[in-house]
């Protein structure tokens, strides 16, 4: 029984082994994560920003029984650059555990590929600044080019409301 155990564990680490070398070169490996950036505004929601968003992928399917926004959301996230997500929450929690679920519930559902960055207070300004004109096309401090539109034009764009 024990060589039998012994034999198992074995075989098991040395396919594991054989494989790493693959998965260090797929290029797929590579490819960025959906991240989200979510915290608790101390006032019952929990509010969310699309960090980074990966080459488009098939994202599985979405059942019909959730909400259209959250059909969006898993389906189509690149939709919601510069949009502040607001998950209401209805009351204060008691546990300190249960609003990173509910934002990781509500953002991600059950994607493999998808993350949540969750924190008890709101980031410090220049981080959302950061996130924000990441996603705004604008030129970034150093960047030479000129922006496709106007800031106006721009913020009229993302700035719909959920």
């Amino acid at each position: 029984m024990v060589k039998r155990l012994f034999f198992c564990l074995a075989f098991l680490g040395c396919s594991l082994l054989a494989t790493a070398p693959a998965r260090a070169a797929d290029p797929a490996a590579d490819r960025q994560n959906l991240h989200w950036r979510c915290w608790y505004d101390q006032q019952v929601h929990i509010h969310c920003l699309l960090d980074s968003d990966p080459a488009p992928t098939a994202a599985g399917k979405t059942t019909a029984q959730l909400p259209r926004i959250v059909q969006e959301l898993r389906s189509k996230p690149s939709s919601f650059k510069a949009v502040l997500i607001r998950i209401p929450m209805y009351t204060d929690p008691y546990d300190v555990h249960f609003p990173r679920l509910l934002a990781e519930a509500t953002m991600c559902g059950g994607r493999a590929d998808c993350s949540v960055q969750y924190t008890q207070q709101v980031p410090e300004h220049g981080e959302i600044a950061q996130i924000l004109l990441r996603h705004l096309d604008w030129p970034q401090p150093g960047d030479t080019r000129i922006a496709g539109a106007p800031p106006a034009t721009q913020l009229a764009a993302a700035g719909r409301a959920y």
